[in-house]
């Protein structure tokens, strides 16, 4: 077996718990909530005191949180995959080498004794 180069192995350093849409789960909007706070952006300046307006950018930044740790989640997925798939085609290539330079050894051998045993 090959080994795999040191810059791709890593390990992603979290739980799923560790992220704060998680341990605040209760104030996460459903998936049509953050679409609709998505399109209705509502106004997130420091100078708002409107609480209503403020916990919607509350929920909106939850919604966006939990979105980009979705997509940590593919990446990683397809990173991984992309790795075993790397893996898989050394480990062909490597096969593949064997077997053509046994090929060539034995091609080589063959006319050198057919080259010797001439009559």
């Amino acid at each position: 077996m090959t080994s795999i180069p040191q810059e791709r192995l890593f390990q992603l350093e979290y739980y799923p718990s560790d992220f704060f849409y998680s341990t605040n789960k209760a104030d996460l909007p459903d998936m049509a909530g953050c679409e609709m706070l998505e399109y209705n952006q509502p106004n997130c300046s420091p100078n708002n005191d409107d609480l209503n307006s403020l916990k919607k950018c509350y929920e909106l930044e939850l919604c966006r949180n939990q979105d980009l740790i979705k997509k940590m989640y593919t990446r990683r997925d397809y990173h991984g995959a992309a790795s075993a798939k790397y893996n898989d085609y050394q480990t062909i290539y490597m096969f593949e080498m064997v077997k053509f330079m046994n090929l060539l050894i034995g091609i080589i051998l063959s006319c050198l004794f057919i080259y010797y045993n001439r009559t």
